[in-house]
C-alpha cells in the first residue's frame, strides 16, 4: 500500500473515532489543522504527516501508535466479516447472510478490496434470493471487475480471483477456459495474486482447476492438478480442501481406468472423513461415491 491510501485509510478512521468521541469537527481540528487540508486527507489528495496525526490523536485522547494498530485490527475484522457474508451467499444461506448484512455498512469499508468484494457479493445475493437472471448476474459481474481491462493485469487481488472463481461455476458463462489460463499463470509464476501471505489461495486455485476440467472432461488435465493440489497440501501440512481434492483425484482415475490408483485414493479420502466425525459431510461423499462410482468400491464405506 502506497503512503498516500495509508494516510487515507487513517483520516477517515480517525475521523470515524471522532464521532465516536462526540467531538465537532471544529473543536477536533483546532489549533491543529484547517478543515479543508483535512478534507484532502480524507479524499486521498494529501498524505497526512505523523505529527499531525498524532496531535489529532492526542485530542481524542489516544496517541497515534495506538490509532496506527486500532486500524490495521479494524481492518482485518472488516475483511473477515466481509468474507463471511460473501461465503454465505455462496452457499445459498440467506439467513446467516442477513444476519452480517445488517451490519455491514459500505461507504465503511476502508479496503477497496472488501468494498469489491462485498458489491459482488449483493450481485450473487440478488440472483440466488431475490430470481435475478445468471445472464445478468455475469454482466454485472463484467462490469464490476472491468473484466477485459483485468484479464490484461499481471497482478490481482485475492478479492478478483475469488470473483473469477466464482464465474467459472455458471453454466451461462462462456469463458471458463480464459479465466482457467489465467489461473494456470498463477501457478506458473506469470501472475501474481496479492493475498497477503494466504497459503491456501494456491490449494484453492488447483482444486478449481481440477474441478474445471472434470467439466470439460480433461480428465489428464484434472488429475494433474488434483496431484498437484495434493502435493502442495502435504507439503505446507493443510488439509484445506483435501477431501475435495482426493475426491477429484480419484474420479479422474476412474475415468481414465486407472482403478488401483482409484480406489488408494478414494482410501486417503476416507481417512480423512472419518477423522472429521462430521456425519453431515459423510452422508454428502456418500452420494457422490454412489453417483459416480457405483457399487464398485463399497467395501472402502462400510463403516459409514
Amino acid at each position: 500500500m502506497n503512503s498516500i491510501n495509508q494516510s487515507q485509510h487513517l483520516a477517515f478512521y480517525i475521523d470515524r473515532l471522532r464521532s465516536m468521541r462526540n467531538l465537532s469537527v471544529e473543536e477536533f481540528l483546532d489549533g491543529i489543522v484547517s478543515s479543508r487540508q483535512f478534507r484532502r486527507y480524507i479524499g486521498g489528495d494529501s498524505q497526512m504527516s505523523y505529527v499531525i496525526l498524532d496531535k489529532l490523536s492526542r485530542r481524542l485522547g489516544f496517541n497515534a501508535e495506538n490509532v496506527i494498530m486500532e486500524l490495521e485490527s479494524h481492518k482485518i475484522k472488516q475483511s473477515q466479516t466481509i468474507l463471511s457474508f460473501y461465503t454465505y451467499v455462496l452457499q445459498k444461506n440467506k439467513k446467516d447472510a442477513d444476519e452480517i448484512k445488517k451490519n455491514i455498512n459500505q461507504d465503511e469499508l476502508i479496503l477497496e478490496t472488501d468494498l469489491l468484494l462485498y458489491q459482488h457479493g449483493e450481485i450473487l445475493y440478488r440472483h440466488h434470493f431475490n430470481g435475478t437472471r445468471e445472464e445478468e448476474l455475469i454482466n454485472e459481474t463484467k462490469q464490476l471487475l472491468d473484466y477485459n481491462a483485468l484479464l490484461k493485469k499481471h497482478a490481482l487481488s485475492q478479492s478478483e480471483l475469488h470473483i473469477l472463481l466464482t464465474l467459472m461455476s455458471f453454466e451461462s458463462f462462456s469463458e471458463p477456459e480464459v479465466i482457467a489460463k489465467k489461473l494456470a499463470q498463477y501457478l506458473d509464476n506469470n501472475l501474481t495474486v496479492v493475498t497477503g501471505h494466504n497459503i491456501k489461495i494456491v490449494t484453492l486455485v488447483l482444486e478449481e482447476l481440477s474441478r474445471y476440467y472434470s467439466i470439460v472432461e480433461d480428465y489428464e488435465k484434472m488429475l494433474y492438478y488434483a496431484d498437484e493440489a495434493v502435493k502442495y497440501c502435504l507439503k505446507i501440512k493443510s488439509y484445506y480442501l483435501l477431501d475435495t481434492i482426493y475426491y477429484f483425484k480419484a474420479a479422474a482415475h476412474h475415468e481414465l481406468k486407472q482403478f488401483e490408483e482409484r480406489d488408494q485414493a478414494l482410501k486417503r479420502l476416507y481417512g480423512l472423513l472419518i477423522s472429521e466425525l462430521n456425519e453431515a459431510k459423510l452422508t454428502r461423499f456418500k452420494a457422490l461415491f454412489i453417483k459416480r462410482f457405483s457399487r464398485e468400491v463399497s467395501f472402502l464405506f462400510k463403516d459409514i
